[in-house]
């Protein structure tokens, strides 16, 4: 009897997991789509049942994928001129970055990425570079020493690298090789971003290859 009970129970656990699985799965599908297709639907939708999914007691690892798929959205908010909402999905990803690195202060995907969510506020107001820029410098040489090998972080690198003005350190040709060499593969764990992840020269970046030519 105790047998049937727990091979009952074990069973029911499977099941449980196979449904869980297969709702990420979905719902991984789903970001996918609303990064291709810019949508604001499908990405209100689809954080709307992350968020009742996860609920409140997030493990570190959940914690990470929200503040990615965040993070992933609030550039299509961004792109969408809808600058209120992804400043407030910066911040939900900031918070939730922050509550990770006080755990685990070497996590390199956490530094990495809160470097990246800091170079986001910074576009969205540009005097927050003042006291952002170098936060999100040390988060990310930090990410590097910690992980060296890592595809996520040295995304991150790429992506400092282009936006950064030359004056400042920033190098486009040399971004360009490290996301070319990062975008294959590289996924986030609940929606993968990198890799449809498109990037725009802006007016001094043009200017700088314009006298490198």
């Amino acid at each position: 009897m105790k047998n049937v009970m727990f091979f009952a129970f074990l069973s029911l656990l499977l099941c449980q997991q196979v449904r869980v699985q297969a709702q990420e799965t979905k719902l991984t599908a789903q970001f996918f789509q609303a990064y291709a297709l810019n949508s604001i639907p499908l990405w209100e939708d689809g954080i709307a049942k992350m968020e009742e999914s996860i609920g409140d007691d997030a493990t570190t690892a959940q914690k990470l994928s929200m503040a990615k798929i965040y993070y992933a959205a609030s550039t299509n908010y961004m792109a969408n001129k809808k600058k209120d909402v992804a400043g407030e999905l910066l911040k939900k990803s900031e918070e939730l970055l922050t509550a990770i690195l006080r755990e685990d202060k070497k996590a390199a995907e956490a530094n990495a990425l809160l470097s990246g969510v800091y170079g986001l506020q910074i576009g969205l107001s540009p005097i927050k570079g003042m006291t952002l820029g170098s936060k999100s410098g040390r988060l990310l040489s930090k990410a590097l020493k910690e992980a060296p090998d890592n595809a996520i972080v040295h995304h991150f690198r790429g992506s400092n690298l282009f936006y950064t003005p030359s004056m400042f350190g920033g190098d486009v040709d040399e971004s360009k090789q490290i996301l070319d060499a990062t975008q294959i593969g590289v996924v986030f764990a609940v929606a993968p971003t990198f890799g449809c992840v498109k990037y725009q020269l802006m007016p001094a970046q043009q200017k700088d290859m314009e006298t490198a030519k």
